[in-house]
């Protein structure tokens, strides 16, 4: 019985953990996103010269004129992956603190019910 009730709460644990991350990501990953949008300023110098490195890199290396249109593609698909880091980082982060808490809680209603045992 007692491995039975185990596995259950494993496994509903397990489900309700996924969907959980997968709400804050699906929150959280606009929101990331669109700090690296504002971080891509076409007119900033520092992106203006990576993507100067990077098309000469795509044209020395893929033989291919429109350099411009694949690094700013390559820039674009690297923010997007940091930002989908950074959401489920922060579903992690957001349930670590909710498990804490939770577990506070529970040590002290713990404590709660063996003072009253022992001094009742």
């Amino acid at each position: 019985q007692a491995a039975v009730l185990i596995t259950l709460f494993r496994q509903f644990g397990a489900a309700l953990g996924s969907i959980v991350i997968d709400i804050i990501r699906a929150i959280r990953y606009p929101f990331h996103l669109l700090r690296f949008g504002e971080q891509m300023n076409l007119q900033s110098p520092a992106l203006r010269r990576n993507l100067e490195a990077r098309e000469i890199f795509l044209v020395n290396h893929g033989g291919e004129a429109p350099g411009s249109d694949l690094a700013l593609g390559e820039l674009t698909e690297y923010a997007s992956s940091q930002a989908h880091i950074l959401a489920v980082n922060d579903a992690y982060w957001l349930i670590g603190w909710v498990a804490s808490i939770i577990l506070v809680v529970i040590a002290f209603f713990m404590a709660r019910a063996f003072c009253k045992e022992r001094f009742h």
